[in-house]
């Protein structure tokens, strides 16, 4: 999000054996047969073939699984499914990827595609960094973020006629941070799919799908229908409106020991300010790596010392720039620490 993933968005690449982009069907087919039969005549034929069965046979094992803990001991016929009973997300490969730590490279761009320029936080936003904890429990999904920004540009600095800092450090000279979180569960007896509120300047409602061969996640927000009195223009959504669509795609190295993480999310006006409704007005790009705790908060403080971030600013200010600690309390290490593991919190 910006928000949870709090923004986040994904580019696939499909690689082939054989690519004939210019070939017409019936030779495309004729190549195919080909293979074929040249596997089929080859003596390591039946050995992959029984392999490729057993991994079939597994993977369909794994799907079945989560199925039959749905059940547990009675019937689905006996009783109803009850979701706070009955699902459990880590029986589900998504959420057993999605716990743990995770450090990202991040980029978020406006509607020109150029990366984006806020009048309110004076900080660049065309390369960043973001750590995150996630952490699921029965049928809830905890997630804790905090995003790192480097100093701005002197020269755009100098150029601002808004606000030129937030805090006390100096524009310029000082990066800063912001604190996002995000709790799901689980309502329904769903496939390990979640949704809850998501609380931003407006109320919004989330809901989180899984997707793809079990390496995939489409994060979406909505505004619910309803009245929205902003002061300076009241507006009426007459039905749920999408403001933000996210996809996560989960990928690992060869020998499957390091976990990858890319989301790139799309932005949208949900509320037509402008005439603008449903046009795309901001993008994200997250790239991310599972690492160790130890890992984790080493890399913290090495972007901290990078981006000369002041121990007054640490996790003092929220996704909406207000004061997230209190008046009179200082940011700090300790700040960010509890906040980040607060997901392992979760009862």
């Amino acid at each position: 999000m910006q928000f949870k993933y709090s923004f986040v968005f994904i580019a696939i690449q499909y690689l082939s054996i054989v690519s004939i982009a210019s070939a017409n069907d019936q030779n495309d087919a004729y190549l195919n047969l080909m293979g074929n039969a040249y596997m089929q005549s080859s003596p390591e034929y039946e050995i992959l073939m029984d392999q490729l069965s057993k991994s079939k046979e597994a993977k369909m094992e794994d799907r079945r699984q989560p199925l039959r803990n749905l059940k547990h001991s009675k019937s689905a016929k006996s009783r109803k499914c009850n979701p706070d009973e009955d699902v459990v997300l880590a029986d589900f490969e998504q959420w057993k990827d999605e716990t743990g730590y995770w450090i990202g490279e991040y980029s978020f761009y406006g509607p020109d595609g150029k990366p984006n320029v806020s009048t309110s936080w004076p900080y660049p936003y065309q390369s960043y960094k973001g750590f995150i904890t996630g952490n699921v429990e029965g049928n809830k999904y905890r997630q804790r973020n905090v995003f790192l920004y480097p100093p701005q540009d002197t020269d755009v600095c100098n150029a601002l006629t808004t606000t030129k800092v937030v805090g006390d450090g100096t524009c310029g000279d000082n990066g800063n941070t912001k604190i996002f979180e995000a709790d799901q569960a689980a309502t329904k007896c769903d496939g390990g799919n979640i949704e809850g509120p998501f609380i931003s300047v407006v109320p919004t409602y989330t809901y989180t799908t899984l997707i793809g061969k079990d390496n995939a996640v489409l994060y979406q927000v909505y505004m619910p229908a309803g009245f929205y009195p902003f002061g300076f223009v009241n507006i009426t959504l007459p039905e749920d409106r999408i403001f933000q669509s996210q996809l996560t795609t989960i990928t690992k190295s060869m020998d499957g020991s390091q976990v990858y993480r890319t989301r790139t999310a799309q932005g949208f006006d949900a509320f037509g300010f402008g005439g603008t409704a449903g046009v795309s007005n901001y993008a994200s790009y997250y790239r991310e790596r599972k690492v160790t705790k130890a890992e984790f908060y080493d890399e913290f403080a090495n972007a901290k010392a990078l981006y000369n971030i002041r121990d007054e600013d640490l996790c003092k200010w929220d996704g909406n720039n207000n004061d997230a600690l209190g008046e009179g309390v200082d940011g700090s290490m300790a700040a960010c620490e509890a906040h980040l593991e607060e997901s392992f919190e979760l009862l």
